[in-house]
């Protein structure tokens, strides 16, 4: 390496979603704020939120599939979505204000 260069690597500004699973699916989406409304899931929904916890993973395997505005690989969403089988993508800024309370596509098959 050169004198005086550094070794930083430049963050990106744009969105990298992570796709969580190789499936294509068809479900209602379900725009969640607080984790009081996980109660009001049915069976194959897409859940859409920020972010997900502990207190969210009993309705995990009732789940079509998830979208995530925040989350990695090894957040809690990710690993508990690969756990139960269930397609997502996370990392998707501004999914609970794009994506409404209706029917839609989740592909999740980069």
């Amino acid at each position: 390496m050169e004198a005086g260069k550094s070794r930083r690597r430049r963050r990106s500004s744009g969105n990298k979603l992570l796709f969580l699973r190789s499936r294509e699916v068809r479900g209602i989406a379900r725009v969640v704020y607080r984790l009081e409304g996980v109660g009001e899931l049915q069976r194959g929904e897409i859940l859409v939120t920020r972010a997900t916890d502990p207190g969210g993973t009993p309705v995990f395997s009732s789940l079509g599939g998830i979208v995530l505005e925040i989350g990695a690989m090894l957040s809690h969403g990710s690993v508990v979505a690969r756990e139960v089988g269930i397609p997502g993508i996370v990392n998707i800024r501004g999914a609970t204000t794009a994506i409404r309370c209706l029917s839609m596509l989740l592909h999740a098959n980069p």
